[in-house]
């Protein structure tokens, strides 16, 4: 579905291809085949070609969230101790734009949320999950 050229230092060129689950194999070389679930939502038609939205085409090629939950918009971010470098800080600053151009929503969860069994990280991501329209028990 989705073709992104990058750098390998197998080839010079190499392209990623994300199929959905169940197609059919496909063999190429300078293709690197990814197989996973792509909801209705992240597949557009351009040109009679299927192609993933540009959302999903970003969390594949710049960022994948430690964790998601694409239907309600919500990345959750772990800010492990390496977050303090200085090249760090801006990609994290590069990436919390991202999120905000891309109208999803960033849990950011540091160490200390991770207290008392997660309470607070459990809150924080519940409480995105809410404002986004989850309903307990749904």
């Amino acid at each position: 579905m989705q073709k992104a050229r990058r750098r390998d230092s197998r080839c010079a060129d190499m392209f990623d291809i994300i199929r959905p689950e169940g197609a059919a194999h496909l063999n190429r070389p300078h293709v690197i085949v990814h197989r996973m679930k792509l909801y209705d939502d992240e597949v557009a038609t351009v040109d009679g070609i299927p192609v993933t939205t540009p959302e999903r085409t970003w969390l594949d090629l710049h960022h994948e969230p430690d964790l998601s939950y694409k239907e309600y918009r919500i990345g959750i971010e772990y800010e492990g101790e390496h977050h303090g470098d200085e090249l760090q800080i801006e990609r994290d600053i590069a990436r919390s734009e991202r999120y905000v151009v891309l109208s999803w929503t960033e849990v950011r969860i540091s160490k200390r949320h991770m207290l008392n069994d997660g309470k607070a990280a459990v809150a924080k991501v519940r409480s995105a999950l809410v404002r986004a329209g989850w309903r307990p028990g749904r």
